[in-house]
């Protein structure tokens, strides 16, 4: 299985409520091929000595293994906890200590979890990036949002024509890639498309620019 940030939206938004009594504030969320790392959750820093404050939250999950939902689940709790951490500014004994175990223990226990300390990469598969390729859209709005969609080869003429007319889209491109987060996603006739971060607009055209034809 593979995943993609609205995948950690919504589990994201479930275990907050379940979890965390909805507390939580909502980072932004990405998804990258990390060999080492299965998930990481960052932060900015700043405000007055006396008062410091954490901001700008960020998780993000790799996809260069092959793991089941459970896995990915996992390891976005694990990475909550940091997140719950940061956020409330508390002060634990160490990246892993008292605090992000006494809760690791805790979700495990209310939710059948496998929160550990380390995420270990030993004995997954790593993902195929197979050679099927999608044809991908990518685009900007006059408010400097940014949007993706799979788009069925037979309906680009089409869209190419209707973008041609909306104005509210400032920038376009066409891009034939073999990214497998794509896979999970339908192939659309119409103009509709997926909101999603700066991070993950460039990281989608960089890997499209870098090892696939640009149309």
């Amino acid at each position: 299985m593979q995943i993609d940030t609205q995948w950690m939206a919504r589990w994201f938004d479930i275990y907050n409520r379940t979890y965390f009594d909805g507390s939580l504030p909502v980072p932004r969320f990405g998804v990258g091929r990390s060999r080492t790392r299965l998930g990481t959750m960052s932060c900015r820093r700043g405000g007055t000595l006396l008062h410091r404050r954490n901001y700008d939250f960020v998780i993000r999950l790799s996809n260069f293994y092959d793991q089941d939902e459970k896995d990915f689940q996992n390891v976005l709790l694990h990475e909550m906890i940091h997140l719950w951490i940061a956020a409330s500014r508390l002060t634990d004994t160490s990246p892993h200590g008292r605090l992000f175990r006494s809760m690791a223990t805790r979700i495990n226990r209310l939710g059948g979890w496998h929160i550990t300390v380390t995420s270990s990469a030993k004995g997954l598969k790593v993902r195929s990036s197979g050679s099927r390729s999608y044809l991908v859209l990518v685009m900007e709005d006059r408010t400097g949002s940014t949007f993706i969609t799979r788009v069925s080869p037979n309906s680009a003429p089409k869209l190419e024509r209707l973008l041609s007319h909306t104005s509210s889209v400032v920038s376009h491109q066409w891009l034939k890639t073999t990214d497998a987060r794509f896979a999970s996603f339908a192939a659309v006739r119409t103009l509709r498309a997926l909101k999603v971060s700066r991070d993950d607009y460039e990281d989608v055209i960089r890997k499209a620019t870098a090892g696939s034809k640009v149309l």
